[in-house]
């Protein structure tokens, strides 16, 4: 029940966030005084990229996929770009992107289906309020959008520290009937 009354505000805030230039340097990216890098988004990237496990995670990302490929992107951003982007640059890709004809939502759990519908009601009606009518659609970006225009690329199986997958279950109970059926000779 919670989540779905928490539902309208959480869509409002996805749509409809205030990207402010003083909230941009708290929360993205500003230098201290002192020359330091600071911000919270800044500081989770700093941890993301000096984990082990994060560096893994990114190598094989940029092995698997090619530049262009929305699978291959750091969803948090990089470093070095959070240090040369701007507040304008932010406002506008939430503009073309983060856009009520390109949201949707998953819920999952024991929730009734017409309690969910009846809390995307109210998503609706606040989208058509605050969009005059129109239902907040504005016109797509060049590139569309990235995770439904790129198809996952097959993967190089020769590329260097790429392994091929282990057969499945059922390709490895084919190869032992296959070898039951084989006369010994």
């Amino acid at each position: 029940e919670g989540v779905l009354n928490l539902l309208p505000i959480y869509a409002d805030h996805i749509l409809y966030p205030t990207l402010s230039h003083q909230s941009f340097m708290t929360e993205v990216h500003h230098i201290t005084s002192d020359g330091k890098d600071k911000g919270v988004v800044y500081s989770e990237m700093q941890g993301r990229e000096n984990s082990d496990g994060s560096l893994v995670d990114r190598a094989i990302l940029d092995l698997l996929y090619p530049k262009d490929c929305a699978y291959s992107s750091e969803t948090g951003g990089k470093m070095k770009n959070l240090r040369v982007l701007t507040n304008d640059q932010v406002m506008r890709y939430h503009k073309e992107n983060y856009t009520p004809d390109n949201v949707m939502f998953v819920l999952t759990g024991n929730v009734e289906e017409g309690e969910f519908l009846s809390a995307l009601d109210k998503v609706e009606l606040s989208v058509k309020q605050k969009s005059g009518g129109d239902g907040g659609v504005v016109p797509k970006v060049q590139g569309g959008r990235p995770w439904i225009h790129h198809v996952i690329p097959d993967m190089d199986l020769n590329a260097v520290g790429v392994m091929p997958p282990p057969p499945t279950s059922s390709s490895m109970e084919i190869e032992k009937d296959e070898k039951k059926e084989k006369p010994l000779e």
